[in-house]
């Protein structure tokens, strides 16, 4: 996720005409991009954000399993988390507050927060709930709804019982 964030930084500034200076994607390290002059900051700095949850969506939309829903939905909520937490401290060098000083209003920044946290909290939310919760044992159970014994059962001793 942080990879397409990242990337959207990148693509912004190169469809805007920003000159990249530097750059580091590295694993395990904070990515960063730098451009400079950057004659629209703005655009580039949305598309990290944007590009964080549209390149997710895309891949859910091209492969539908519930994987590609747990990766959007964890998408939507770090990328909105990630602009809440810059609304709180003086990290110039981080998204929310390069934002706030190309002009972006907090409440933007904001909305922007909500209509990706709530929907990504939801579903990542519901995703996880259905993938960790046991599977229904109907096989316990026969046409007439009489338990039947299980190959455990009969391991510890219980006689199986019969239809």
């Amino acid at each position: 996720m942080v990879f397409f964030h990242e990337i959207g930084h990148l693509i912004g500034g190169w469809l805007t005409g920003a000159q990249l200076l530097r750059f580091d994607l590295t694993p395990w390290r904070l990515p960063y991009s730098i451009h400079y002059p950057n004659p629209h900051p703005q655009i580039t700095l949305w598309s990290g954000p944007l590009l964080g949850i549209a390149i997710p969506f895309m891949v859910r939309i091209c492969f539908r399993s519930t994987l590609t829903q747990m990766f959007l939905s964890l998408a939507l909520l770090a990328n909105g988390t990630y602009l809440l937490a810059g609304l709180w401290g003086n990290h110039t060098e981080l998204d929310t507050q390069r934002l706030l000083a190309t002009g972006t209003s907090s409440s933007t920044i904001a909305i922007y927060c909500l209509l990706t946290m709530v929907p990504g909290y939801l579903g990542l939310r519901r995703r996880c709930i259905e993938h960790l919760q046991p599977t229904p044992a109907a096989n316990l159970l026969n046409p007439h709804g009489k338990t039947t014994a299980t190959k455990e059962s009969s391991a510890i001793g219980d006689e199986p019982t019969e239809p």
